[in-house]
């Protein structure tokens, strides 16, 4: 009887460790996984360079990550080193990046605006600037072509649960 509880507590004690040395999935490993941008719907995918978050540090040495708004609505946080995308209906965007709120409320505004057609895919590319004090946000329309070149090795980040792989 103390054996079979000791196999199982070893045995999860493996399980445990291969978990947690398991890499995030990068976009190469996951582009093919990726769902099909819906009828009537573009495909926006938003990132953070590989370098962002090596230079850019908040109070305390903590990394700042940006958060994304579409149209005034929130999508999400993208962590250095990531990315990830939303599905959005056909038609005008303005996107908006900040670090929290007091500096959305003390920076100048950075912004990118775009018209999204179905069946379109778009890039931004999100980078933090500024001091430890007060970061802003930069956000650039990037090229199809060079956006899905910054893709291939920055990892899977869900912004929302209908981001996530089958």
């Amino acid at each position: 009887m103390k054996s079979n509880y000791i196999i199982a507590l070893i045995g999860s004690m493996v399980i445990l460790a291969l978990t947690s040395c398991a890499e995030p999935s990068k976009y190469y490993q996951v582009s093919n996984r990726l769902p099909q941008i819906k009828p009537g719907h573009g495909r926006i995918y938003i990132y953070q360079d590989e370098e962002a978050d090596k230079v850019n540090t908040g109070l305390f040495g903590a990394p700042e990550i940006p958060t994304v708004k579409l149209n005034g609505e929130s999508v999400g946080s993208i962590y250095g080193h990531s990315f990830a995308f939303v599905d959005k209906p056909a038609g005008h965007y303005e996107a908006i990046g900040y670090t929290d709120i007091l500096t959305s409320l003390l920076s100048r505004k950075n912004s990118v605006n775009f018209d999204l057609k179905q069946g379109q895919t778009r890039f931004i590319e999100v980078n933090v600037i500024g001091t430890v004090l007060l970061a802003s946000t930069e956000l650039r329309l990037i090229h199809p072509s060079q956006g899905l070149s910054n893709l291939n090795n920055l990892t899977f980040n869900t912004l929302s649960s209908d981001d996530l792989l089958p």
